[in-house]
């Protein structure tokens, strides 16, 4: 590792380690103002999330683009100060004080039936805290990552994600580990709202345009014969301080006989799924992605070029 690697890590733990020692208020006030600085410092990113929203909300004016792509930046810090404090939240009783379930009920009952579970989520509020609770309070859950390109940074965050029970499976060989998992009537956890490219993917409507979608979520639910739960975690309007779990209706699954057909139209309903989530809490989606890069033949253009 190089010495700026070694330097970047040493800065990231001392942050994380003081976001983990303050009181969870003043860490959060922090993260957040961390994220408002770190977005008038990224300027690639932020001229991304401005393309995004063109796409996306075209009917916004330009001030409130502008705070809802803050807004993204804020979400970030706020998740990482979440992992920054893992360990302290391996007790239910203290983890129940921080997070609620709403509509958990249909996912209790396929529990109890010995169902298969695909949560479906994406880049949205506290993915990160989501995961850890769930298995905290109710099962572990198998779920894809990428490694980060700082090993040692990549190592922390492995540990961190582990500590509940879950199980992250590294991309290379997600479809085999996650089939088992569902075989043996388990949870799974799948990030899809980014860009993939061709082979990985179906071009299928998001925000009015077509996005290329992993999708392996949709060949999960065939194969595995699993239910699928559009899941989010977002701050509790209710009660400042909290987070809300929520548990989405289970989307029907077409299961025609024709496989190809079955799989883009799925992937179509579950990202219809998530473009309702990000339309309802829009700051706290992660708007820096390039999420329409890979073009089909007939619409080549690219919308981030010069980017």
């Amino acid at each position: 590792m190089s010495a700026s690697d070694l330097l970047a890590y040493g800065a990231a733990r001392s942050v994380l380690g003081l976001a983990a020692a303050l009181p969870l208020p003043l860490a959060l006030g922090f993260a957040r103002a961390a994220g408002r600085a770190a977005f008038r410092l990224d300027r690639r990113h932020r001229a991304i999330a401005a393309v995004n929203l063109a796409i996306a909300l075209p009917g916004l004016p330009p001030e409130e683009r502008l705070r809802l792509a803050r807004g993204s930046y804020e979400n970030m810090g706020e998740m990482l100060v979440h992992v920054s404090r893992f360990p302290r939240w391996l007790r239910r009783e203290r983890l129940r004080r921080l997070v609620r379930y709403e509509q958990a009920e249909e996912y209790l009952r396929f529990k109890a039936e010995g169902r298969p579970v695909i949560f479906l989520t994406a880049h949205l509020g506290g993915w990160e805290l989501m995961a850890f609770s769930h298995a905290v309070l109710h099962q572990p859950i198998h779920f894809v990552y990428r490694p980060l390109g700082q090993p040692r940074m990549d190592e922390w965050l492995h540990r961190r994600r582990s500590l509940s029970g879950n199980v992250p499976v590294p991309k290379r060989e997600a479809l085999r580990q996650l089939l088992r998992a569902l075989s043996r009537g388990g949870d799974i956890g799948i990030l899809a709202d980014q860009n993939v490219q061709p082979q990985d993917g179906v071009f299928v409507d998001f925000f009015g345009r077509r996005a290329c979608t992993s999708a392996a979520p949709a060949v999960l639910a065939l194969r595995g014969n699993a239910k699928v739960i559009p899941v989010f975690l977002v701050p509790d309007p209710e009660d400042p301080g909290r987070y809300v779990i929520h548990m989405q209706p289970a989307l029907p699954v077409r299961r025609s006989g024709d496989f190809s057909a079955d799989v883009l139209e799925n992937t179509a309903r579950f990202t219809g799924a998530i473009e309702a989530a990000v339309r309802r809490w829009p700051d706290r989606w992660l708007w820096g992605h390039r999420r329409w890069r890979t073009r089909p033949p007939d619409d080549p253009e690219d919308p981030y070029a010069g980017i």
